[in-house]
């Protein structure tokens, strides 16, 4: 498929995740710190499947494919845990990749949030917000081994993920806005463009030019 053509289409943000409806099309190997749930797409990689309905847990390495319309939700284990990440795709399987996208996308703002140790969550977002890993553990007065090992038996990724993982949805998100990739790239943290476009293939399997070309929505 052509580039230009792929992964165009409707794309809804919130903190607790993102659901994306539109044109599909190939990806790199890629993996996250979100469950991502799949209608109308072929997934390779350590995902569960029922009904038509693909799950990949946050952290595992996957390619996505797909050629015509597609649905993936992407909900963020910060904020959505295992089982409820688990009950949402059990509702969608056997739905088409055409499911009603303004309800899907209630639905996810709607689902119950994770409840997380309150000094692992300060932890975890002031290393979010840029502090280093020993500044992060001191937080909740933790070593980082005890910090990292908590995250990653937490969440079922590093906490180093986790950060890449913010720091792209923000540069995103500006380039949705109107904002050129260089300046959303720097905004967001990032060294250059090209290191925004590495980690967004690293992240999310595409260029973050790609998602420019959609339309995008956002809730609080």
């Amino acid at each position: 498929m052509n580039e230009a053509a792929a992964w165009v289409g409707r794309i809804w943000r919130a903190p607790v995740g993102a659901v994306f409806q539109g044109r599909g099309g190939p990806t790199v190997a890629h993996a996250h710190p979100a469950f991502k749930i799949g209608l109308g797409v072929a997934v390779r990689g350590d995902a569960s499947a029922a009904g038509g309905c693909s799950l990949v847990a946050p952290g595992q390495r996957h390619v996505v494919t797909a050629d015509a319309t597609v649905t993936l939700v992407y909900l963020d284990a910060r904020f959505v845990d295992r089982a409820e990440a688990g009950r949402m795709a059990e509702r969608l399987a056997g739905a088409a990749a055409t499911v009603d996208f303004d309800a899907l996308c209630e639905d996810v703002f709607r689902l119950r949030k994770r409840r997380m140790n309150a000094k692992l969550e300060a932890m975890l977002d002031a290393f979010v917000c840029g502090a280093s890993r020993d500044e992060a553990s001191m937080v909740g007065a933790r070593s980082t081994s005890t910090f990292t090992h908590a995250v990653t038996s937490e969440l079922g990724v590093a906490p180093r993920m986790v950060r890449s993982w913010a720091r792209m949805l923000t540069a995103v998100d500006a380039v949705a806005t109107g904002q050129t990739i260089t300046t959303a790239a720097h905004e967001a943290g990032f060294a250059d463009a090209a290191h925004l476009w590495r980690q967004s293939k690293a992240l999310l399997g595409i260029a973050p030019s790609s998602l420019a070309r959609s339309r995008w929505s956002f809730s609080g």
